[in-house]
């Protein structure tokens, strides 16, 4: 690593730390697929967005994402 400024090492450890995350996402998700019906992940992002918790962007990237795990 000693060819790397600290900054960029900082920046590494940022990408590195993402992809663990995106990771454990992505196995949790597949494990909820296994215990909850499509229709209902939806209707819970569904009455999120209504309640103004998520925005409609954030609404249609879990819908996106949800739709790719339960094929």
């Amino acid at each position: 690593m000693a060819k790397y400024t600290p900054k960029e090492r900082n920046l590494i450890g940022v990408f590195l730390t993402d992809l663990c995350h995106d990771r454990d996402i992505q196995r949790r998700m597949h494990e909820m697929a296994d215990s909850i019906p499509k229709n209902r992940v939806l209707e819970v992002i569904g009455n999120l967005g209504r309640e103004d918790l998520i925005t409609k962007e954030e609404e249609a990237i879990l819908t996106r994402r949800i739709e790719r795990i339960y094929f």
